[in-house]
């Protein structure tokens, strides 16, 4: 099978890009490794073409279909003509692929380059207009303008297949720290997610960690991410998860935090159910962010079992994004990376590295 796009245009079944990847197309931005895609093919239609699609039930959207390493998610139409089915009218954006136009028939242009979301249709539940506008702000130069007062309890609880949307929606963005702001405000962290809510009542050290708490520590963190990964950026989301279950020992605050870490996260992302290959990376990572800095120190003998993951080069990515939201200096990293490269050197030609080996016959 080829793209997905290309093979319903085959049969001259009209197909558009709508949603977020209209806005990514519009605003220049990277193609997301998710696909929203609009479609006159029917269910059926859909069904009969693709063999592996789903049907998840996720709210705004018909069917979902996996193909090579990209998620792309079908919203049935009837020749690109729309009802008003989105919460926010920049959502209703079309662009065909075959043209390479956009289409407005919604006539929601000018609201595009608005620095304020303009709701559209409010009958969803709350939770449906959060999540939305909360990936809105993560992705683009939107805000709510503090006047999206939505609450939502245990009253109108989620499903987990859309909470864990709705976070890999937030990460996938530039600025998660203004889709979390607004999942905060709304109570639905603290409601659905009280392992990432207990970080923000978790005090830092201001010697260490001038930035702030636990909480405003991993959004600084967040911040200096050089790409959007799902796995790198569950694992700084994640990887002081552990610090308000952790107790004092000696002179360390959070003793063997991220061991402790690595099980609360592991409950997290199963209760939203990523597949289990993502979180056993993600626990990697966790576990391990602290092992660039004592690696320094550390005989090669002993490092070598961590280095030849192939995560290694990520969870040096990791290691930078947490030592550069305390303002420390990047030297350990960069020292790091330097016995890293050296580390693969010798792997890829192990006999270089005994050519300064005295070897001795034996007696």
């Amino acid at each position: 099978m080829t793209d997905p796009i290309r093979e319903l245009a085959k049969h001259n079944i009209p197909t558009y890009l709508g949603s977020y990847s209209a806005l990514e197309k519009y605003f220049g931005y990277r193609e997301n490794n998710d696909k929203f895609i609009y479609t006159d093919a029917s269910l059926f239609e859909l069904a009969r073409e693709f063999e592996e699609i789903q049907y998840p039930g996720y709210p705004l959207s018909d069917a979902v279909l996996v193909f090579r390493d990209n998620r792309y998610i079908f919203k049935c139409l009837d020749s690109g003509r729309k009802l008003r089915t989105e919460p926010f009218t920049v959502l209703e954006l079309l662009y065909e692929p075959q043209r390479e136009v956009f289409l407005d028939p919604m006539g929601i242009y000018h609201n595009l380059r608005e620095d304020v979301l303009v709701p559209e249709n409010m009958d969803y539940p709350n939770w449906v207009i959060l999540f939305e506008a909360a990936k809105l702000v993560s992705k683009f130069h939107y805000s709510t303008n503090g006047n999206m007062t939505l609450r939502v309890d245990g009253r109108d609880k989620p499903p987990e297949d859309c909470q864990r949307e709705l976070l890999i929606g937030v990460l996938s963005g530039k600025y998660p720290n203004k889709g979390f702001s607004l999942l905060l405000k709304s109570g639905f962290i603290e409601e659905f997610w009280p392992e990432i809510f207990i970080m923000t009542e978790t005090s830092h050290s201001k010697d260490y960690h001038p930035e702030g708490n636990v909480w405003e520590h991993t959004l600084e963190a967040l911040k200096f991410r050089k790409k959007q990964n799902i796995e790198l950026s569950l694992a700084l989301l994640l990887h002081d998860i552990g610090k308000a279950y952790s107790v004092s020992y000696g002179d360390k605050p959070f003793y063997n935090h991220s061991i402790v870490g690595t099980r609360i996260a592991r409950k997290f992302l199963r209760r939203l159910k990523f597949p289990e290959e993502t979180i056993e990376n993600v626990l990697f990572l966790i576990k391990h962010h602290m092992f660039p800095h004592a690696m320094i120190k550390m005989p090669p003998y002993r490092r070598e079992k961590i280095m030849e993951s192939e995560l290694f080069p990520m969870l040096l990515e990791v290691y930078r994004a947490d030592i550069s939201s305390s303002y420390n200096e990047l030297d350990n990293y960069y020292e790091a990376c330097r016995i890293y490269k050296n580390y693969l050197r010798e792997r890829k030609n192990p006999f270089k590295s005994l050519k300064s080996v005295k070897l001795h016959r034996p007696l």
